[in-house]
């Protein structure tokens, strides 16, 4: 469980997190449950964390307390499934599927109006253009 902490902690250090108030809780065994608040107390992130990644359910907030980014991570730290964006005032910037890691499927960006604005199709990481 100590390294788990201490690798979750260099994690954050590595990206200045330490601005930042951390709590950290444990689920079960080496899945650690993780909220990073800043300094007026709202939630920046909010995720889980195993064998030196993020794993599960991975939620990221604006400094206004919005959520800013909503997706999943498998076992191996991968991302999969459907992947949200979203702006400050709390429309959808940009929805998107992950497949094994991979882009895959329709990336749909949106105003800040919830029009959307322009649609790319990939599959398998890679612009396809014929469905």
């Amino acid at each position: 469980m100590k390294h788990l902490v201490i690798s979750l902690l260099l994690t954050f250090f590595a990206y200045n997190a330490f601005s930042t108030n951390i709590q950290i809780d444990t689920i079960s065994g080496n899945l650690l449950h993780y909220k990073i608040y800043n300094d007026q107390g709202i939630v920046l992130e909010d995720a889980y964390w195993q064998n030196g990644k993020n794993v599960g359910l991975f939620k990221r907030y604006h400094e206004n307390g919005t959520l800013a980014q909503e997706f999943f991570f498998d076992a191996q730290g991968k991302r999969i499934g459907e992947q949200k964006y979203f702006f400050e005032n709390g429309q959808e910037r940009l929805i998107g599927n992950r497949n094994e890691g991979k882009i895959d499927g329709s990336l749909v960006w949106y105003d800040e109006k919830g029009e959307v604005a322009s649609v790319v199709r990939f599959r398998d990481g890679k612009r396809y253009t014929k469905f």
